[in-house]
C-alpha cells in the first residue's frame, strides 16, 4: 500500500532563546502548528513584549486583569516574540530533519505535504537529497506569509520544480495561514464564538494580500494552498480563488484549502464546482469533538468535519495527519474517517456517524487523492509500471479487520524506490 501523506511540518517547533554564548532558561512553546503560543516572562522581556506593546495584524497577546501580557500569544502575535529567537542553523536543521523523516518511514510514510516551509528548511532538505539521506518523497509548500516575501519571490521566479533529486523534493506549492484555530479561538467565523460572545476569531493575513498571492501563484504555475478552519475563513478563501481565477483562467489550478474544518451548507458544493479540494484531517475530528461544541454551539457543530457532505458533491479528501499536532501515524486518520470514533472507540457508534467515509475512500484519502493534489498522480500513489516502488507492508489487512483491531496495526516494512526505508526488528 503506497503511503503519501499531509504532514504540517517535519521539524521541531520548541527553541530557546539564547543570549551569547549563554542559554537562559526563556522558552518559547509554539502550539497548535503556531496558532497559540506560550512565552515564558524572561522571554517576553527579551522581545520586548510589555503592557504597552499593541495587538499586532492578525494575533492577539492574552492579558491579565491588570492589563500584563501573561504570556499567551494567538497567531501573529508570536511573531512579536519570534523576533528575538536565533534562527537554526544548517547543521541544526539538518539535525532536526534526519530523525523526523526516520520518525515517518516508521509510520510507513512514504511521501509527505510538508506545508509550509521557509528557506532555511529548504536548504536543509535539499543538501540531505544531495546526500542521499532524505528517505521521502516531499511535497514542500513555499511558505508565503507576505506578498512582499523576498524568499517567496525567488521561488516564484524559478518556477515549479517537480521530482528534484531523482524525485524526493517537489516545489511547485505556496501555502498561506489565513485564520487561527478554534481551540485557540483565533478560527474566522461568520458568527461569534457560542463560548466567547464578543470574539469572532481573525484573519492572519488579509483577505487582499492573499488575493494578491493566489493572482501570483496562478500567474507563475504554482498551486495555492490555504490554511483556513473558520466558516467565514472558508467561505473567504473560496471568494478569493474564484477572483484570482477570473483574473488568471487556470483550468487545472488544484487550489486547496487546508483543513477546511468547519463549512456552511451553502459553501460545501463550492469546493467541487471551483475544483478546489478540500486537504482534511481525520485525526482533528477525534481530537477536537469533545470540545468543539462548546465553541461553536449546538448548531453550527453539525457543520464541522463534514467529510461526507464534500464527498457527495464529487471533492477528493485526501486525508492528512497534521503532524506535529496530532499523531504521525497515518492509521490514526484512517480510523477517525471511517469510525469517527478516537482511539478508545468513542461515542459509541461515532460522532455525527454520518459523515463517515468508506474504507475504500478512506484509502484512497492517503494514496491517490493526496498524489492528484499534489500533481504527482504519474508517480506515485498507487502500484503501477511507470511510478515510482513506494510502498508499505502491514501486519494487518486494515481493509477487513475490525474497525476496533486497526489502530493495533504494524508496520513491517516501508520501501521507497524499491529501497527499505525501515525494516521492523524480528
Amino acid at each position: 500500500m503506497p503511503a503519501n501523506l499531509h504532514v504540517e511540518k517535519i521539524t521541531v517547533c520548541v527553541k530557546l532563546f539564547k543570549l551569547t554564548d549563554i542559554v537562559i532558561h526563556a522558552v518559547g512553546i509554539e502550539r497548535l502548528a503556531g496558532f497559540c503560543n506560550l512565552a515564558q516572562q524572561v522571554a517576553l522581556r527579551l522581545a520586548g513584549i510589555t503592557r504597552a506593546t499593541p495587538d499586532p495584524p492578525g494575533g492577539r497577546i492574552i492579558r491579565d486583569a491588570n492589563g500584563e501580557p501573561t504570556g499567551l500569544l494567538i497567531d501573529q502575535a508570536f511573531m512579536l516574540a519570534e523576533r528575538a529567537i536565533p534562527p537554526d542553523d544548517a547543521a541544526q536543521m539538518q539535525a532536526m530533519t534526519l530523525p523526523a523523516i526516520a520518525e515517518a518511514n516508521r509510520y510507513g510514510l512514504t511521501g509527505i505535504h510538508d506545508a509550509g516551509i521557509g528557506p532555511n528548511e529548504l536548504a536543509a532538505y535539499e543538501a540531505l537529497a544531495k546526500a542521499g539521506k532524505f528517505n521521502l518523497r516531499s511535497y514542500a509548500m513555499i511558505y508565503g506569509g507576505s506578498d512582499t516575501s523576498a524568499f517567496l519571490a525567488q521561488q516564484l521566479a524559478l518556477g515549479p520544480r517537480p521530482a528534484l533529486y531523482n524525485g524526493h523534493l517537489w516545489l511547485r506549492a505556496i501555502k498561506i495561514e489565513f485564520d487561527g484555530a478554534m481551540e485557540s479561538r483565533g478560527a474566522a467565523l461568520l458568527e461569534p464564538y457560542t463560548d466567547d460572545p464578543g470574539n469572532v476569531g481573525l484573519f492572519r493575513i488579509p483577505p487582499a494580500q492573499v488575493e494578491r498571492i493566489a493572482v501570483l501563484a496562478l500567474q507563475s504555475g504554482f498551486q495555492m494552498c490555504t490554511h483556513a478552519i473558520g466558516d467565514r475563513a472558508n467561505r473567504v478563501a473560496l471568494d478569493i480563488y474564484a477572483s484570482a481565477l477570473r483574473q488568471v483562467p487556470t483550468a487545472d489550478h488544484r487550489f486547496r484549502i487546508e483543513h477546511a474544518q468547519l463549512l456552511t451548507p451553502q459553501d460545501i458544493p463550492r469546493f467541487a464546482a471551483m475544483g478546489v479540494i478540500p486537504s482534511m484531517q481525520g485525526s482533528h475530528q477525534t481530537s477536537d469533538m469533545s470540545w468543539v461544541g462548546n465553541r461553536i454551539g449546538p448548531v453550527r457543530v453539525q457543520w464541522a468535519y463534514v467529510w461526507r457532505s464534500l464527498r457527495n458533491t464529487g471533492a477528493i479528501i485526501p486525508n492528512g495527519s497534521d503532524a506535529p499536532v496530532e499523531s504521525i501515524n497515518p492509521l490514526v486518520s484512517f480510523h477517525s474517517f471511517i469510525s469517527r470514533q478516537d482511539s478508545d472507540n468513542r461515542p459509541p457508534g461515532g460522532w455525527f456517524p454520518d459523515q463517515r467515509l468508506t474504507r475504500d475512500e478512506a484509502l484512497l484519502g492517503m494514496t491517490r487523492w493526496p498524489a492528484y493534489a499534489s500533481f504527482m498522480e504519474s508517480d506515485v500513489g498507487s502500484l503501477a509500471v511507470g511510478k515510482y516502488a513506494d510502498f508499505v507492508i502491514l501486519d494487518q489487512d486494515i481493509m477487513t479487520i475490525p474497525e476496533t483491531s486497526i489502530l493495533g496495526t504494524g508496520v513491517v516494512a516501508t520501501y521507497i524506490g524499491g529501497k527499505a526505508v525501515f525494516e521492523r526488528k524480528r
